[in-house]
């Protein structure tokens, strides 16, 4: 079916037990050949250590992602649970093996007492020039790398202890159930993905009903996320200690190769620009006729689009926008589309929300969606497809470098999206629908530039609070007063919504990810205003952007293609974009 995955194109299961076997014996080869190299390793033993690598990459990844996509779609099978035990056990084996090269091209001593010396790394390095940017970070890393045994210590506590915190809240949280009353009738939701629309219904009472119900079943099970929480916070504090970063959200602008003042510049020009969105939600108050406006009203619909797009129509408005824009993008968004790489369609046993998973270079990437036939839907599978597009579109890079990083990795969604919204938006020749449709844009860019850059201050507090001690009411009281102070004095935050961050999985799984989305969001913001000034050159810009992965340093990237990352005008600008749209929005009203 075209509507589910068919992971067995990464690997078939019955293949998995000999592929697991496969590959510890070719992990054995590996260690082997390692241990004979000498000082003097010459270029032809390099490259075959390196192509090693490399292949044993593309296996592990094979088998890790079958396991754990696998999940996704089928949280309480047992069977599963058994093959994502197996990867795990396997992906610590490979990270064993691996870490005492990996270690010594940084310039780390090896176990056999080698070290690998700046005049010879560059000798050896010269043979790989896709690789330059790899060998390079790997180089600057050496100083936050511990021990070999260290280094085993720590990847055997992040699968077995910080990976299953991580596994028992999704379980948690795929496990809760919601009711929303609607026409004083009850109806009950099984999960987080067929709710969300209720957040944004025209009538306020379910609203209301939605958010409540959301918070109440979260408030349940609120002691377990605070403890995972907890575990996860600490843990990232005492690791980051151990390899002398200089503060928590160091350790993710260096994975993500930025600058630490960057992202202040980031948070602080989202502080000083929130107004524009306060202003927003004030258009919203008088266009709702609204006496009092509060956080149950955020995305509060302006009207209704009756009209709903079947997963078919949803395709064909995405693939007709990227049509129009460039027919390369167009085919490629086609095969994607029309592949067996999308699951689409919500229940029970699957998480909410979607995502797009790389595999290997050699494999197109696997969108998973939760598709309720909304026009909101429809931007997500946009949102998701640009994901798609950019991992296809780097997949003549290596695996160790196709990867984005994650202020890049937001940027080919995000800028998806504005490509399929102006399409339908330019289509549509009823005022009050397109009054609708910039509702819900602003309400999008307000959630993913302002919000996720508030979650990110929240962590930053959240870090120091956990590290220093502090009861989870007063937890709640700090979340709180983050909203408090997003908002400002003219929308009022009711207290059930102190327990929101326990829903937001992100500050959990991937601490101080959420930046990556208002920076993404931005850069995405300015490469459509390129686009929009300059047509058709712009195109090979953005497309030799996405190819490029995480083959060179985002910054220097970027300054390339006019963009200096480095100062705050940068993203104020981003803000003047967003502020256009609310006054095309105050236009039509």
């Amino acid at each position: 079916m075209k509507d589910k995955w068919n992971l067995d194109e990464i690997l078939p299961v019955k293949n998995f037990e000999s592929k697991v076997n496969l590959l510890l014996r070719e992990l054995k080869s590996f260690d082997t050949n390692f241990k004979k190299a000498s000082k003097s390793i010459n270029t032809k033993e390099f490259k075959q250590l390196m192509q090693s690598y490399i292949d044993l990459t593309i296996e592990i990844s094979k088998i890790y992602s079958r396991a754990y996509l696998h999940e996704e779609i089928t949280t309480n099978d047992e069977n599963v649970k058994y093959l994502k035990t197996k990867a795990n056990n396997i992906y610590i084996k490979y990270s064993n093996t691996l870490r005492e090269f990996i270690n010594w091209i940084k310039g780390k001593e090896a176990d056999n007492k080698l070290i690998l010396s700046d005049k010879h790394s560059k000798e050896l390095f010269s043979q790989f020039d896709n690789l330059s940017y790899y060998f390079e970070r790997n180089r600057k890393l050496s100083k936050h790398t511990l021990d070999n045994s260290s280094e085993e210590i720590i990847t055997h506590k992040d699968i077995t202890g910080a990976q299953s915190l991580l596994d028992l809240r999704n379980l948690t949280e795929t496990e809760q159930s919601y009711e929303v009353k609607v026409k004083n009738k009850k109806i009950k939701i099984d999960t987080f993905s067929e709710l969300s629309p209720y957040f944004k219904s025209n009538d306020k009472n379910i609203r209301i009903s939605a958010y409540n119900s959301t918070m109440n079943e979260y408030s349940k099970n609120l002691t377990k996320y605070f403890i995972i929480y907890q575990s996860i916070v600490k843990d990232w504090e005492f690791e980051r200690k151990l390899r002398k970063f200089s503060s928590n959200i160091s350790v993710r602008n260096f994975a993500n190769d930025i600058k630490d003042t960057t992202v202040e510049n980031l948070l602080e020009s989202s502080k000083s620009n929130k107004d524009i969105f306060i202003k927003f939600f004030d258009l919203k108050k008088k266009a709702l006729n609204y006496s009092e406006f509060s956080r149950y009203d955020i995305y509060a619909n302006h009207g209704k689009i009756d009209k709903k797009y079947s997963y078919k129509e949803a395709k064909e408005v995405i693939l007709n926008a990227y049509k129009q824009f460039d027919e390369r993008l167009f085919k490629l968004a086609s095969d994607l589309l029309n592949s067996t790489h999308l699951d689409v369609y919500p229940n029970k046993n699957k998480i909410p929300g979607a995502f797009c998973a790389n595999v290997t270079p050699n494999i197109p990437p696997f969108i998973l969606l939760n598709y309720t036939n909304t026009i909101r839907d429809v931007f997500v599978v946009a949102h998701e497809l640009g994901h798609a597009i950019h991992f296809s579109l780097s997949n003549k890079q290596t695996i160790l470098t196709q990867d984005a990083p994650l202020t890049l990795a937001e940027t080919a969604s995000t800028f998806s999206e504005n490509l399929v919204f102006d399409y339908i938006f330019e289509k549509e020749k009823d005022n009050s629908i397109k009054r609708i449709m910039l509702f819900d844009k602003i309400s999008d860019l307000y959630a993913i530039i302002l919000r996720q850059a508030y979650f990110v201050l929240f962590e930053i507090e959240a870090h120091k609070s956990i590290n220093e001690g502090i009861k989870l009411s007063d937890f709640n009281q700090l979340y709180l007063k983050n909203l408090k102070d997003q908002f400002g004095s003219k929308i009022k935050i009711p207290e059930v919504f102190k327990n929101e961050w326990s829903m937001i999985p992100h500050i959990v799984n991937t601490p101080f990810y959420c930046y990556a989305y208002s920076f993404g969001q931005i850069l995405a913001l300015s490469l459509y205003k390129e686009y929009q000034d300059n047509g058709e050159k712009f195109i090979n810009n953005y497309i030799d952007i996405l190819s490029t992965g995480g083959s060179q340093n985002p910054e220097k990237l970027l300054a390339s293609h006019g963009f200096n990352i480095n100062a705050k005008t940068f993203f104020d600008n981003g803000f003047v974009e967003v502020e256009k749209w609310v006054d095309k929005l105050r236009k039509l009203l």
